[in-house]
């Protein structure tokens, strides 16, 4: 029989630390023979993508198939709440992760007292709670093999070049030291900045990498040189001295000072050839400590070594049941829950029928991130048109591939307001391409969308005055040059001026 894993989290959209240590723990489950189901109030694109080998169901508009499951992992107490204001969850274990101090979502459920083990991330996070449980398990940020794997056998020369600072929260000293280095290749990865999910091959890139929390980790296990530092502040370099404080503050920078950019400048340059001595034995203790596979096994162990009878999850009266459900649905007015952050695109097919809904594909996607999806067709494709969203928004189409042929250019946007090379501006709510091909068997998109902010309308708003301008411009001279033509065609006045001459 299947052993069945029932997880939650607020959302899986985006690449952040609460969403990238969900699908992190769903893989372990899948190592350990578990079918995962995840239970979320949206998903999205571009981390959908990564969701292939799991049940995702989002609370509103999706139904759970079952109501038992083996073990249940919660995350997120709001997500717990509707749960059990719609279900009647029957379990065997309960897992309850704790990711943030701060995160108002990351309260403890009502069922803590319930559980098996409580997981958290920090020895932080473990006092924050041991007021209601002693019942803890220290889950710290924990690295993937295929990390540990890319560690050089031989480790790179000590030339400082490229330097990556990987953040969704940049201070203004970290922006200030690009200006102040610029002897230096200096790029930034993360919310604001170009967008893409951190692997061993994307690290390997730089000779060095500024950030904290969960990448600091990554960057041991392969052997990149790494700077702690963040808008907490930070201690820089790593080593003997600072580690164990950094450690205990999750390598979040809490714990430090700050520096201005000078200073982070003179840090950088100063301790970076003597960081290469730390890099093997950053790798070794990170691989003893914070291995995934070694402490999710022991936090499974822990959870199940004793054979326990199915539980429920506490259940409500009618009247509770009523005030948990309204609650939960408020939930989103959440920011990452908008209709602004969160949209859909649709592709309509046209097979003869002219587009309609019932000839197309709809699928979530999220503000700002890069998404991609290639779908396969059936025959007898006409045309297409792709709306990437429904709202006012600027679109970045990177690639539109059909059957493989690479189609960017030619695609058309049909009510577009201007457009910026391959950013395409609509100030209306049906944004769309069309795509005119026919046998269509396979399309795949590369693309991204953002809101239209107060900067976009007063851009677009000049450019609209700007072309009227232009406009006047031109009618006034063609008036001119209809007039003067007039009167030298026109009799009368022809007659009239040549006396007027002789006069």
């Amino acid at each position: 029989m299947t052993k069945k894993v029932l997880m939650t989290n607020l959302y899986l959209q985006k690449y952040t630390g609460s969403e990238l240590h969900t699908l992190e723990i769903a893989r372990q489950f899948k190592k350990h023979g578990f079918e995962v189901t995840i239970m979320v109030y949206s998903k999205a694109y571009p981390l959908l993508a990564l969701c292939n080998d799991f049940k995702v169901i989002e609370c509103k508009h999706e139904r759970l198939d079952e109501q038992y499951y083996d073990i249940v992992f919660l995350q997120h107490f709001p997500v717990y709440d509707y749960l059990h204001s719609q279900y009647s969850i029957k379990y065997r274990y309960l897992i309850v992760s704790k990711l943030s101090l701060f995160n108002e979502y990351e309260l403890l459920p009502e069922c803590y007292d319930k559980a098996d083990l409580i997981s958290v991330v920090s020895e932080e996070c473990a006092d924050a709670i041991r007021a209601y449980t002693n019942n803890i398990f220290l889950f710290q940020n924990s690295v993937e093999s295929r990390f540990f794997e890319s560690f050089p056998l031989k480790l790179r020369s000590k030339m400082l070049k490229k330097i990556c600072i990987i953040s969704n929260h940049v201070p203004k000293e970290l922006y200030e030291i690009k200006n102040i280095m610029q002897e230096y290749n200096i790029s930034y990865i993360g919310a604001g900045n170009e967008i893409k999910l951190v692997s061993p091959e994307v690290l390997q890139e730089f000779d060095l990498v500024i950030t904290i929390g969960r990448t600091v980790q990554q960057c041991f296990a392969c052997g990149v040189p790494v700077f702690v530092y963040d808008y907490f502040g930070g201690p820089g370099y790593i080593n003997s001295n600072n580690l164990e404080l950094a450690k205990a503050h999750n390598f979040s920078g809490r714990g430090f000072t700050k520096m201005d950019a000078l200073k982070i400048k003179k840090e950088i340059i100063s301790g970076y050839p003597k960081n290469f001595e730390n890099l093997k034995s950053l790798m070794l203790y990170t691989k003893k400590n914070f291995n995934l596979d070694d402490v999710f096994n022991n936090m499974l162990e822990k959870v199940t070594k004793n054979p326990k009878p199915i539980s429920y999850l506490p259940q409500l009266n009618d009247l509770e049941r009523l005030r948990f459900s309204l609650y939960t649905r408020l939930i989103s007015l959440d920011a990452y829950l908008s209709e602004t952050y969160c949209q859909k695109s649709q592709l309509y097919i046209d097979y003869g029928n002219d587009f309609n809904e019932d000839d197309s594909i709809v699928w979530n996607i999220c503000s700002s991130y890069p998404i991609e999806r290639t779908l396969d067709l059936r025959a007898g494709v006409k045309k297409i048109r792709f709306d990437p969203t429904s709202i006012p928004c600027k679109c970045k189409l990177t690639k539109v591939l059909i059957n493989g042929e690479d189609i960017t250019k030619k695609c058309i946007p049909l009510n577009s307001s201007y457009s910026i090379k391959d950013e395409y501006f609509f100030v209306n709510y049906d944004p769309q391409f069309l795509i005119e091909f026919e046998d269509v068997t396979t399309i795949s998109l590369s693309y991204s969308y953002e809101p239209l902010n107060i900067q976009d309308y007063n851009k677009i708003e000049s450019i609209w005055l700007n072309s009227n301008k232009e406009l006047r411009k031109e009618v006034k001279l063609l008036t001119r040059e209809v007039q003067e033509l007039n009167l030298k065609l026109h009799p009368l006045k022809r007659i009239y001026n040549k006396i007027k001459n002789k006069a």
